[in-house]
């Protein structure tokens, strides 16, 4: 969680550790986090989490290193994390909104998974 908040902040946002953290305890008896990562040898590249919830999954967050953003590590990470849901019974799997003029790679990912678009009540406000 550490490397994904310092990314953030070096995008001019944040993330909300303490809440992830709350919800980590508070989860950790009925579905847990899941955590994949990825590595080059002992190279860390990337990682992700993801919380099941009934028959539906969600990308809480995720980090990427400058290599892993070169492979499409946290790319890799995702598809795989799609095949072991599929595998575990997971019908539904929230990668989150689309935002192709500030993450366009992601953006490819998600619409070439054949992600559907939606919108949340306030999203255009700024």
């Amino acid at each position: 969680m550490l490397r994904c908040s310092q990314m953030m902040k070096d995008r001019g946002g944040s993330i909300p550790t303490g809440v992830y953290s709350r919800l980590l305890l508070e989860m950790e008896n009925e579905q847990p986090m899941q955590i994949f990562k990825a590595f080059l040898g002992s190279e860390l590249l990337a990682g992700i989490c993801i919380v099941s919830h009934g028959n539906a999954a969600t990308y809480l967050l995720g980090w990427n290193g400058a290599k892993g953003r070169n492979l499409k590590a946290n790319q890799f990470l995702l598809w795989n994390a799609m095949m072991l849901l599929k595998e575990q019974g997971i019908r539904w799997f929230d990668l989150g909104g689309i935002d192709e003029e500030s993450t366009p790679g992601i953006s490819d990912f998600k619409l070439g998974v054949n992600g559907i678009r939606y919108a949340l009540v306030g999203e255009g406000w700024k």
